[in-house]
């Protein structure tokens, strides 16, 4: 289980780390997007995140990932990184479905991140309907942030664009099975696409 949370406000997004921590402090991230130039900068770590690290200019929005991962190598902090593009991703492939995929991508890493991150590069963005699993992710690319869930998988936010895996004060649930820019200009999630969830085990039809 991992956790992923964002706030353009350091006080706010150490609260939202705090309330996140169960979920897996095994390794993390700390990214930050300049939402003047779009560039994005990735500091990658183990073990808990020391606060103290966190900085960030005003402008600036700060991603940050927890990790309590199923492999434990280096390799794996989120975020995936594949041709300029990058992934944070909290959830889990199947274990039959990640086989599959790696046979298509002709790859031979095991990490779901990566091999979502992959397809969804080649097949701009429309493998997101094949994934098998549960996810809510983060994706940068083209100098632009975007945030999606499909429906087992949480992901909140607020209106000051704030989000986090674990429900907050303030906050609602980000709707599933559609992408959506991160437009920090107009402090707005904007629709891009849409996508579906293959399998919802928590759905019964009456």
């Amino acid at each position: 289980m991992c956790s992923i949370v964002g706030s353009f406000n350091k006080d706010r997004l150490i609260k939202l780390c705090e309330i996140n921590a169960y979920r897996g402090q095994s390794s993390h991230s700390i990214s930050y997007f300049d939402i003047v130039t779009g560039e994005i900068k990735v500091h990658r770590g183990e073990g808990p995140i020391n606060y103290k690290d966190i900085a960030f200019a005003p402008l600036t929005y700060c991603i940050v990932h927890m990790q309590a991962p199923t492999q434990q190598e280096h390799k794996t902090i989120h975020p995936a990184e594949y041709e300029g593009r990058y992934l944070w991703h909290n959830g889990i492939l199947k274990q039959d479905y990640i086989k599959k995929l790696k046979g298509e991508l002709d790859e031979v890493c095991n990490w779901d991140t990566f091999l979502m991150l992959k397809a969804m590069v080649q097949t701009n963005r429309k493998s997101i309907s094949s994934f098998d699993g549960s996810f809510s992710c983060v994706f940068y690319e083209n100098e632009k942030v975007y945030a999606f869930r499909n429906e087992i998988a949480p992901l909140y936010y607020n209106a000051q664009m704030d989000i986090s895996s674990t429900h907050f004060q303030g906050s609602k649930s980000l709707d599933p099975n559609s992408i959506y820019h991160m437009d920090f200009n107009f402090q707005t999630f904007f629709r891009v696409s849409n996508f579906t969830t293959v399998l919802n085990p928590y759905y019964f039809a009456e």
